[in-house]
């Protein structure tokens, strides 16, 4: 699984590598990354009420050349999630 290869800073947002790729061995990686406020939600309509707002994005990343472990590829914002 893609998401093992992947760390995410909790506060920050920031994507990092968790380990070292290498293009010729695998171009593109994907990821699905859930975002949870953990409070309820006031916002109307939302089903089940008083559940936490919850966020997420599909993320498809390309290895160019040889990456470093540690490496940041995305800075994830919420504004870029799909809330549900």
């Amino acid at each position: 699984m893609d998401y093992a290869l992947f760390s995410i800073g909790r506060q920050s947002g920031v994507i990092g590598t968790a380990a070292t790729f290498d293009c010729e061995m695998k171009k593109e990686y994907y990821i699905t990354v859930v975002a949870e406020d953990g409070a309820p939600s006031d916002r109307t309509n939302h089903y089940p009420a008083r559940t936490p707002n919850i966020g997420t994005i599909t993320l498809c990343l390309s290895a160019r050349s040889r990456v470093a472990k540690g490496t940041s590829v995305k800075n994830q914002t919420a504004e870029e999630f799909r809330m549900t």
